[in-house]
């Protein structure tokens, strides 16, 4: 979702970083509409997970792998120094990203693998609810490390 508001909130931001990948032609009116099919996916994956809905899981493996993909060009190229554009805070292209949504794309699969249509106890929801909150706290603290390593680089490099 973090994601999701950035492209919304900060969309020629958005923009100026999906143009730095380099992967898409050098065009405004092609990086507009691939950044708003992007954008418009995302929201759609959003609103899916937060009906509960299987495919969401499946749109977001996607989403992730596309995004692997492109970071995993871009370094290969040696163009870490770009934003990957997920978020307020800019963050360097690295292989913690890319581990990220390594393990993001398997973690969706699997959960849309598993997914079934009944009804879980309330015991089994609480569980579910528990450890989805344990699983989103972990995620937010690294995702707060990376983000105060790259303030920590260019306060350091002003120094």
């Amino acid at each position: 979702m973090t994601a999701l508001a950035h492209k919304l909130t900060q969309h020629q931001r958005f923009l100026a970083s999906l143009q730095a990948y380099k992967l898409l032609p050098n065009q405004p009116k092609v990086i507009q509409l691939f950044g708003a099919v992007l954008t418009l996916l995302e929201c759609l994956c959003v609103v899916a997970l937060l009906l509960l809905q299987p495919f969401g899981l499946f749109l977001a493996a996607a989403l992730l792998s596309v995004y692997f993909v492109a970071i995993a060009i871009n370094m290969v190229r040696g163009r870490q120094h770009i934003d990957c554009g997920c978020g307020d805070e800019p963050i360097a292209l690295s292989g913690y990203l890319l581990a990220r949504n390594g393990v993001l794309v398997m973690l969706a699969v699997a959960g849309g693998m598993t997914a079934t249509t009944t009804v879980p106890s309330w015991l089994e929801a609480a569980v579910a609810a528990g450890l989805t909150l344990l699983c989103l706290g972990i995620y937010q603290t690294f995702e707060q490390l990376l983000a105060n390593s790259g303030l920590h680089r260019r306060l350091w490099a002003q120094a």
